[in-house]
């Protein structure tokens, strides 16, 4: 069973480089974005079940990855696109398995 121990720790690389920040507040997990060059928040979601922290994080992954694969600002590609979710669907699967996750 998916517990929030679980997904955090599959998780613990993204959270460790500042790709999102995770928070336990007294309501329960917060997942939080920031945008540098904008310098605020954005993005913040609550999520009050296991799932839910997942696919926060998961959300913020892929932002990621399509900054990184996205370098000239254009819209992504449909090559692109798909690596972006091949990589997330690993990522849940992984989660899911109670895998952790080793390189971003």
């Amino acid at each position: 069973m998916l517990s929030f121990e679980n997904v955090l720790d599959c998780f613990a690389l993204v959270i460790q480089t500042g790709i999102c920040e995770v928070l336990l507040t007294r309501h329960g997990y917060v997942v939080m974005e920031w945008d540098e060059e904008e310098r605020e928040w954005f993005n913040v979601t609550h999520c009050d079940t296991p799932a839910a922290l997942r696919e926060a994080i998961l959300s913020a992954y892929e932002g990621y990855l399509q900054l990184s694969l996205v370098t000239d600002c254009h819209n992504p590609t449909e090559e692109e696109i798909r690596t972006i979710q091949k990589r997330s669907a690993d990522l849940r699967l992984l989660c899911n398995a109670h895998g952790k996750m080793t390189v971003i």
